[in-house]
């Protein structure tokens, strides 16, 4: 059975599927022979979260390697329109509040343009209705919902990383898995620092120092 994270644009879902990396289902395309928690680690922090990913080249690093893992962990980031698949084990991440979300749009957004309003953006992604596809389904054994706010916070949530191996059942490598996170969060500090230097946007600078 195919596994499926469903997520809202920014939410951390390809964050999410680095974080299952030390399992032995990704060993076949990983790029070295050494497929040890060690080497894979090193392979994380040099090519997906290295101290230069920043704003403005956030979605390259992001997509190099991102497709090749499809059939190991789907994403799809279609977490407004969310239906029901069949043959998926599918984890779905779902917030409280979507403004960290946001913020994190926001930010990448503006590689390519800083004309859009923050109540145009939170229109085209993040409407009232948001959760309505997800809340109107009715949730199979096959699907997990897992409240995802605490994503965001510096050190990896144990209980959010152990509903989402368990229910996928893989491999327990949490000690691993925090350092990505602290990885991941690190650089996501350097970029909205970085980006709210050289924005000129009042609009966007305001909203992310809220």
């Amino acid at each position: 059975m195919r596994k499926r994270l469903v997520y809202p644009p920014a939410g951390g879902g390809n964050h999410v599927r680095w974080l299952m990396y030390f399992d032995k289902s990704f060993d076949p395309m990983h790029l070295t022979s050494d497929k040890s928690p060690d080497n894979k680690l090193k392979f994380i922090e040099t090519k997906i979260y290295p101290k230069e990913r920043t704003w403005h080249n956030w979605l390259t690093f992001e997509w190099k390697h991102r497709k090749k893992y499809d059939h190991i962990i789907a994403l799809d980031s279609d977490h407004h329109t969310y239906k029901y698949k069949e043959n998926n084990k599918t984890i779905i991440m779902s917030f409280n509040d979507y403004t960290e979300c946001i913020k994190k749009f926001v930010v990448i957004i503006s590689q390519f343009t800083d004309n859009w309003s923050i109540a145009d953006i939170i229109e085209e992604k993040w409407a009232a209705s948001y959760d309505a596809g997800i809340k109107l389904q009715k949730i199979s054994p096959f699907e997990k919902v897992i409240a995802s706010d605490v994503i965001w916070e510096d050190v990896l949530n144990k209980k959010f990383y152990y509903d989402i191996i368990d229910f996928w059942e893989l491999e327990d490598h949490y000690e691993y898995a925090a350092r990505v996170h602290k990885l991941w969060r690190d650089c996501q500090k350097q970029a909205l620092v970085q980006f709210i230097e050289s924005c000129k946007n009042d609009e966007y600078i305001n909203f992310l120092k809220v």
